[in-house]
């Protein structure tokens, strides 16, 4: 029969193997994030991957005539959500041409918890998921198959 010390280890190595395991926190510097061929890390609410090249396609810019160029933006993963850096000397963040949301029906998705939502969105709008998914959902806003 295992004594009180024992079972208390147990608990001790359950716990940390717990908190270990639910952790959500995103790490708070690019050192701790890999970034894959066409990705960078940005910090948001921590950090995370972001594709230097998003969809879409520019829309072709009025040149404006001759002054100092500047540039809001170096690449895509300088700007915000479905947002492309374009531009040649004048470089910003835009919508691309033709950018409309993916056909179907988002399901019901119960949110997680009540009041704010604390839990990162796997996404903003259907630009920001694969293939067929959208966007869908409160909290968070994550990726999935649509009703058709």
């Amino acid at each position: 029969m295992a004594g009180p010390s024992s079972c208390i280890s147990a608990v001790l190595v359950l716990t940390a193997v717990v908190s270990v395991t639910l952790s959500t926190e995103l790490p708070s510097s690019c050192d701790a994030v890999h970034c894959e061929e066409g990705t960078v890390c940005k910090l948001q609410e921590g950090a995370t991957r972001v594709p230097t090249t998003k969809p879409g396609s520019c829309p072709v810019l009025n040149p404006g005539g001759i002054s100092i160029c500047v540039a809001e933006c170096s690449s895509d993963a300088d700007c915000d959500g479905d947002l492309k850096c374009c531009g040649g000397c004048h470089k910003k963040c835009i919508l691309p041409v033709g950018y409309t949301d993916k056909p179907g029906t988002c399901p019901w998705l119960p949110p997680h918890g009540t009041g704010s939502c604390e839990q990162q969105h796997q996404c903003s709008k259907d630009i920001d998921c694969d293939s067929k998914l959208k966007c869908c959902g409160s909290c968070p806003r994550r990726c999935v198959s649509p009703f058709p």
